[in-house]
């Protein structure tokens, strides 16, 4: 016998019929091919063989969702920082606005260190929106209200809605590329808990203010996709919802991935069980 697994092995592994197994370790995640070949006693090879094409999944420190996951609490901890802010620039404002109550002779420069606070917390909002808007995920945010606030480069390419088209509307708008029609979706339920809209999602978990959620799509822009969300609610320092958040991840190559691998799972298993039944006959062909 001869056997070679192609993505690691680069020549033929030849062994006799007393060892009946090969032994791979240390094999990086991949796509590979593990072929066999067979000689007769005159050592002429039978060049065909036979295959099983295999498949390493990754680590799960590797794999997109965690990876996704780690990016997710990134964009949380840039909000949280960003609030803070924001609630130490309200507050320094309140107090400017007492003083200048309080010290008339002090007017001019308490109004000049307020508009440099309200610069700050401009620039603060300027900035959220601009990492918002780069995000690799398709992101967007809306308030308390339903009005979408935000809504990024990836989310247009993935809708082919602009921002501008989209900013300011509310009314479960944001729902529309997705479904068709104006309806609650994963972020609302941030708000509010509802079992009518979780089980319209094929898988949905729930983890505190973090829910995380899959469903297929069968006509977006004019392909079927899966995709992969995750919503979280928006606090402001006294622990008040004042927004929500949701990322999604198209996942289609991976659940494509999974189709195939689950199908060469099955053929490899159709193989084994041939090569069983093979094996058992031609045993009993011998002793008969």
């Amino acid at each position: 016998y001869a056997y070679m697994l192609e993505g690691f092995d680069k020549d033929w592994i030849q062994t006799d019929s007393s060892q009946r197994f090969a032994r791979y370790t240390n094999l990086d995640p991949g796509k590979y091919v593990f072929r066999v070949k067979g000689s007769n006693n005159d050592g002429v090879w039978n060049e065909k063989g036979t295959f099983v094409k295999v498949i390493i999944l990754p680590p799960w420190w590797e794999t997109w969702w965690f990876r996704f996951s780690m990016l997710f609490m990134l964009i949380l901890l840039l909000f949280r920082g960003y609030r803070w802010q924001v609630n130490a620039l309200e507050a320094r404002s309140r107090e400017l606005e007492h003083q200048v109550a309080e010290r008339t002779r002090e007017l001019t420069r308490e109004n000049a260190e307020r508009k440099r606070a309200e610069e700050s917390l401009r620039t603060s909002e300027r900035r959220l929106t601009d990492i918002i808007s780069f995000l690799p995920d398709a992101t967007f945010v809306i308030d308390r209200d339903g009005k979408v606030i935000a809504w990024n480069k990836a989310m247009e390419t993935m809708t082919g809605i602009r921002s501008e088209d989209m900013l300011g509307k509310g009314d479960h708008e944001y729902a529309v590329p997705f479904y068709g029609e104006r309806r609650p979706i994963l972020i609302d339920l941030a708000f509010q808990s509802s079992p009518d809209i979780e089980k319209t999602y094929s898988r949905i978990q729930r983890s505190g203010d973090i829910m995380i959620a899959e469903n297929y799509f069968p006509n977006l822009l004019g392909r079927e996709r899966w995709l992969f969300g995750s919503a979280c609610a928006l606090r402001n320092s006294r622990d008040e919802i004042v927004g929500a958040i949701e990322s999604i991840r198209d996942t289609t190559a991976q659940k494509l991935a999974e189709q195939n691998l689950r199908q060469a799972k099955k053929a490899a298993e159709a193989a084994n069980q041939a090569k069983s039944t093979f094996l058992a006959n031609m045993s009993h062909e011998l002793r008969t």
